[in-house]
């Protein structure tokens, strides 16, 4: 628990509803776009003349600069606020995706797209994560389920939508049209408050006489040094790393393996927008069942991984169109239960109050991983000159990576515990102390921050 997680409140009351609807436009508009994109690369290679493996490195290098300037989006966010990071997101994204309809040549793309475009949409993504795990407690699995399903959207439905208005109005064209949907983005930021925080603590500032908000003593760099002094973020970080490093793998081989068997471009398509609804669908519901199993929530992304790994090796004997289709469901759903508690176990690890930033850092380990894994995987499907030896590189590293996050989340448990147990003795003897004469004290299990702040108030 922290700062204002004992007083009861009404999660999903009417702000709580608006910030996981806002969550789910901003969603919808940065995953949606960059995972639907590659559909662009057939006319690039046409236009400028360029192989494959350059092309395709427009998309990831887009990706993984969204993670890698994690940690700039996290100290925006810190220092000017949800609304400013929102809008200015927005605005940066939709100046990115304009100019690419300027560009001269291919490798001008890698900074109109790549890294402006790339910057915006993390802006917009962290902005996405960030109030949702802050404000929800009891039901912040669902909470984030719920949002979650923008990101199935857009993935679902932008594919269709570019597809068409690339034929309309060309590819230049569809980078304007682009440009101004992630303008929406600005209406999103207008309509979250600055003050996100305030609704959590509200009802234990007003316990505590109407005082103000107490301000955060703790410098920047100081916070960004606690965040690498603590085992439980650089080991969660490195687990991470190991599943990030295949976890687009799936969606580059579909293709691939989709095309050798002989299914059309249509037919993979429906593949990948199988996995889309099926994530769409499903993600509310592992919210409901992992708030109820909370102390299993990284067990839960372990097993899932471990999933994601038996079924890459299982393209290897795919034959037909329905197994693909089936094999697009099980993609879908525990590629979107990995994603959608990644960000929620974070919250655990560092508190409420170091989210944003830690967030922004923690996305270094996965924007590394983004960026390194493809490339080893394709290294790796030249040597071959087949993409069994993929399949098993999957197998290996999915099953691998979610060994060790059961096995962390042991670990996690018992400092859960431990820290419970030392927070219910150190608060209850101080609630003693300060009141000998009450006999009707509440034991709690407040974290130390309250007590903390209990001793700086008794005269």
């Amino acid at each position: 628990m922290t700062e204002g997680d004992d007083i009861p409140r009404t999660e999903f009351n009417r702000y709580g509803c608006l910030l996981v609807g806002c969550s789910f436009m901003l969603r919808l508009i940065s995953t949606g776009m960059s995972q639907s994109i590659g559909l662009i690369i057939r006319e690039l290679i046409e236009e400028f003349q360029v192989g494959k493996s350059e092309a395709n490195g427009i998309g990831s290098f887009n990706t993984g600069l969204m993670l890698l300037s994690g940690p700039l989006a996290g100290l925006v966010e810190h220092k000017l606020g949800i609304r400013v990071t929102v809008i200015l997101g927005s605005l940066i994204a939709s100046v990115g995706l304009a100019c690419c309809m300027f560009v001269p040549s291919f490798h001008v793309l890698y900074v109109t797209y790549g890294v402006i475009t790339g910057f915006g949409f993390s802006l917009l993504s962290l902005s996405s994560m960030v109030p949702i795990n802050i404000y929800f407690h009891e039901r912040r699995t669902l909470a984030n389920g719920l949002s979650n399903i923008g990101g199935g959207v857009g993935t679902s439905v932008f594919p269709f939508v570019i597809a068409w208005l690339m034929e309309e109005y060309g590819w230049r064209g569809l980078y304007l049209i682009l440009s101004g949907v992630s303008l929406q983005g600005v209406i999103v930021g207008l309509l979250l408050k600055g003050n996100y925080r305030n609704p959590i603590k509200n009802a234990h500032l007003n316990k505590n006489g109407g005082e103000g908000e107490r301000q955060d003593e703790q410098s920047i760099l100081q916070k960004i040094k606690a965040l690498y002094t603590n085992k439980y973020f650089v080991l969660y970080g490195v687990l991470s790393f190991c599943v990030d490093m295949v976890i687009l793998v799936p969606f580059f081989m579909i293709p691939i393996i989709a095309a050798a068997i002989g299914l059309s471009s249509r037919q993979q398509a429906m593949i990948i927008t199988a996995a889309g609804i099926a994530s769409i669908f499903l993600r509310p519901a592992i919210g409901i069942v992992v708030d109820r199993i909370k102390a299993y929530t990284v067990t839960v992304m372990g097993i899932s991984a471990i999933i994601l790994g038996v079924s890459t090796l299982g393209l290897l004997y795919l034959q037909n169109y329905a197994a693909y289709i089936v094999y697009g469901c099980i993609l879908g759903t525990t590629h979107g239960t990995y994603l959608l508690l990644k960000p929620i176990v974070l919250v655990d690890i560092v508190g409420k109050e170091s989210y944003a930033l830690g967030l922004g850092f923690f996305r270094l380990f996965s924007g590394t991983a983004v960026i390194t894994g493809p490339p080893i995987a394709g290294w790796i499907m030249d040597i071959r000159g087949h993409f069994d030896w993929l399949c098993y590189y999957g197998l290996a590293v999915f099953t691998f990576g979610g060994c060790l996050l059961i096995i962390f989340n042991f670990f996690l448990r018992r400092r859960h515990i431990e820290q419970e147990e030392t927070d219910y003795i150190v608060v209850s003897q101080v609630d003693i102390a300060d009141n000998p004469a009450n006999t009707d004290i509440s034991f709690t299990t407040e974290k130390t921050s309250l007590k903390s702040e209990k001793q700086a108030n008794t005269p």
